[in-house]
């Protein structure tokens, strides 16, 4: 998103697709600048299908910007069955990491969508935390086993599933809340 975009703004650029319950621009606790995405909160899940097929890969405010929707991730244990994706958060990492690095550490135990270290927006050097995306939820949840506490590139890391903040609603096939996810914010974006 343009780091120049508001709630507002992304309110009145989705709300054309069905109604909104909350549309927020991410930003960073310490300086309260845009982070370059955010989430919009459909009030009927078809809705946000929509806004995901009308808006995915489009310019608004001056940027291509990424829609698709919100899913909770898979919780770890209990009641089997695997499948989905599943994104791990990685903190403990050392300052010199790269996106690469942690994609070749962590792609030992199945197939990664995306590996990405968390990066300061002013420096470019990384904040010592990441997220490691899997495609199957059984491949994240080996490698949550077998990294937690292990050293990477010289110092220990913490590996956990990334587990989303509740939802307020749910349910799949039609009706029910649905949240989207929107990156390319601008980082001027406020609320």
């Amino acid at each position: 998103l343009s780091f120049d975009s508001t709630d507002q703004d992304m309110n009145g650029h989705f709300a054309k697709y069905g109604k909104i319950v909350e549309a927020t621009v991410a930003k960073d606790r310490e300086t309260g600048s845009s982070r370059g995405f955010g989430f919009v909160t459909y009030e009927d899940a078809r809705d946000a299908e929509d806004a995901v097929r009308q808006l995915d890969s489009t310019d608004f405010m001056g940027r291509q910007i990424f829609v698709q929707l919100s899913r909770p991730k898979p919780e770890m244990g209990g009641g089997g069955g695997g499948g989905g994706i599943a994104k791990l958060f990685v903190r403990g990492l050392s300052f010199d990491s790269t996106d690469q690095d942690m994609n070749g550490h962590f792609a030992k135990y199945g197939k990664i969508v995306e590996a990405t270290v968390a990066k300061d927006r002013e420096t470019g050097s990384s904040r010592g935390f990441g997220f490691v995306t899997y495609e199957d939820a059984r491949d994240a949840e080996d490698a949550v086993r077998q990294l937690d506490s292990t050293d990477f590139m010289g110092r220990q890391i913490f590996v956990q599933l990334s587990r989303p903040k509740p939802e307020m609603g749910g349910g799949g096939g039609g009706g029910g809340i649905a949240k989207l996810f929107v990156r390319g914010l601008s980082f001027d974006s406020t609320d």
